[in-house]
């Protein structure tokens, strides 16, 4: 038995290579993460921006089932628009509305209409003396 004796085999074993620490995955999720955040403030935006006529043909547009939209088959949703899906009536020029009230001509109403009230009070005391009003015919009073 000496004469079959086992051959000797030699195993090479590889150290395994580290591909160092994964540096740019998290990047990839960071991104994916940040894009839809933008998304979700600008809907949000978009929905604070927009009137309820908007909102509710955004709403229309979302209940539209997109095989129906293209095909063209019969609409499920309450529009008037002969368009699939809905969308704006171009033939109203409205533009954006300001939301905020305007300063400035809440400020010129409100000098005007005390102006009125002062004409008025300075009227009756011209009414009230009878010098000042043997003087009216001689008096022009105009806002400005």
């Amino acid at each position: 038995m000496k004469n079959q004796a086992h051959p000797i085999i030699v195993v090479k074993r590889r150290k395994a290579k580290s591909h160092g620490a994964a540096h740019g995955s998290w990047k990839i999720a960071y991104a994916d993460f940040m894009t839809a955040m933008m998304a979700f403030f600008l809907v949000m935006w978009l929905i604070s921006i927009s009137s309820p006529k908007e909102l509710i043909q955004i709403a229309e547009y979302f209940r539209t089932p997109l095989a129906t939209a293209v095909t063209g088959g019969d609409r499920i949703s309450n529009s008037e628009s002969p368009i699939p899906g809905g969308g704006d009536d171009y033939t109203q020029s409205q533009g954006e509305v300001n939301k905020q009230p305007n300063i400035e001509e809440l400020k010129k109403r409100m000098e005007q209409s005390r102006l009125r009230k002062l004409r008025g009070d300075l009227d009756q005391l011209i009414e009230s003396d009878p010098k000042l009003r043997a003087l009216r015919p001689h008096l022009k009073i105009d806002l400005v």
